[in-house]
């Protein structure tokens, strides 16, 4: 019979779990690995430190327990994220100097109510300045190039706003400021599906592609997710 050989992530997923006892000599050493994305390995401590990230930049500073619902969210957001920083990353679709990394991180201060509560949250996700700043900046150049891949495809042509006025029926609108108001709102709308579509197609494709695996799942009565 052929010897099976295994990733090193995925041994190391393993010795993590196997071997618990371990890790009262060197805690931050082992890490237990939940998932790996062609190669690259995701950790518990990464998606707890990304759980609280996201928390405090929606304005919600939380220093309590996070539950297994909303850490398995957060855990096939960070695979969809690493799907799409290695696409990025591969295609060189990166434009750094449009970034200021300084901005970005007083930018998320300022969600925090004093300079204790910043630092609490850095201590807590285990982090400083430095490395905040980082994690700012690949948040923003994944972002700017996601808006470019899905800009020109969830465009709404002023054809399909007069499909979806038709398809509603007869509107009597008071006067022209009230009908550009509901086309506006109503272009807005149809440009989130259409994008929420195409990034869903999009990682769809990425996934098959590529080589997922789900090591640990925080809470496994949550839905599959549909990508």
């Amino acid at each position: 019979m052929k010897p099976v050989f295994f990733p090193a992530w995925v041994c190391l997923g393993v010795l993590a779990l196997a071997l618990p006892a371990l890790a009262w000599a060197e805690p931050t050493l082992l890490d237990e690995v939940i998932a790996g994305v062609n190669g690259q390995a995701i950790t518990r401590s990464q998606v707890e430190q990304e759980t609280r990230f996201q928390l405090a930049r929606s304005g919600m500073y939380w220093a309590g327990k996070l539950t297994p619902t909303l850490l398995e969210r957060v855990a096939r957001r960070t695979v969809a994220e690493e799907l799409l920083w290695q696409e990025m990353e591969r295609t060189a679709s990166t434009r750094r100097q449009d970034l200021d990394p300084e901005a970005l991180l007083l930018e998320f201060r300022m969600r925090f109510a004093e300079d204790e509560q910043f630092l609490r949250f850095l201590r807590l996700c285990r982090m400083d300045r430095e490395s905040l700043r980082l994690l700012l900046e690949r948040k923003a150049r994944l972002e700017a190039f996601i808006q470019q891949r899905l800009g020109v495809l969830s465009q709404v042509s002023q054809e399909e706003l007069d499909d979806e006025l038709r398809s509603t029926g007869p509107i009597r609108f008071t006067d022209e400021k009230e009908k550009r108001a509901w086309m506006k709102a109503t272009r807005e709308r149809k440009q989130r599906e259409k994008s929420d579509s195409e990034l869903k197609r999009w990682l769809q494709n990425l996934k098959r592609r590529g080589h997922v695996v789900r090591l640990v799942r925080f809470d496994p009565e949550l839905p599959e997710e549909s990508w």
